[in-house]
């Protein structure tokens, strides 16, 4: 119901920034993917994945608008769907909007190598996250880019189909979490060194 909107937010657009291009709902929708990153059991998932498609069932049947096939819809465990729900709205991808604004482009143009980053890459890096949108950006322009991260996931793979040229891990030992941490610092350090002493010896 949006009867009570003040009438000037009804005029307006608004553009809203997604770091994923996942739908609302399904297998690769909020709850599924998004749900268990924010606590959610399996239990949850499958209580939470049918009622946001009820709720996509009701904004389509009261306000004509399709929601559920929104690319980008379930970013922020569905934010985005619901704005555009009741918003004028265009959905973009954060990182490039991110690019865009602070004129990436011509910034890398000349640059030997990009260093980028990413608490775990995996699968989901390459649907619309940071490193795949600095990767997308530097192979226009022919410049080799790697990313430092704190874990490597399954289908990581898919990033290098992104312009990534490599992926490395500063995790060096196979320690719980609560260990691991606190060796971060000194870890990613290390990581850096040795790809820059790589990088050199090869440049050279």
């Amino acid at each position: 119901d949006a009867s009570h909107m003040h009438p000037i937010v009804k005029e307006c657009s608004f553009t809203v920034a997604c770091d994923v291009e996942n739908t609302l709902c399904g297998p690769q929708g909020a709850s599924f993917v998004f749900g268990p990153q924010k606590g959610a059991t399996p239990e949850d998932v499958v209580r939470l994945d049918p009622n946001l498609d009820h709720f996509a069932q009701v904004i389509k049947r009261d306000m004509g608008k399709d929601i559920l096939t929104l690319v980008g819809g379930g970013a922020a465990g569905g934010i985005s769907a619901g704005m555009s729900a009741f918003l004028r709205t265009e959905l973009k991808s954060g990182i490039h909007l991110l690019l865009e604004t602070v004129g990436f482009a011509s910034l890398i143009q000349g640059a030997d190598l990009i260093i980028t980053g990413e608490g775990k890459v995996d699968g989901q890096s390459a649907k619309g996250k940071v490193v795949s949108g600095i990767g997308q950006y530097a192979k226009e322009y022919n410049v080799p880019v790697i990313v430092i991260a704190g874990d490597i996931g399954d289908d990581y793979e898919d990033v290098l189909e992104k312009g990534i040229c490599g992926v490395f891990s500063i995790n060096h030992l196979a320690l719980p979490y609560q260990e691991i941490r606190h060796r971060a610092p000194r870890d990613l350090k290390d990581t850096i060194v040795n790809v820059m002493r790589f990088y050199r010896a090869i440049k050279n």
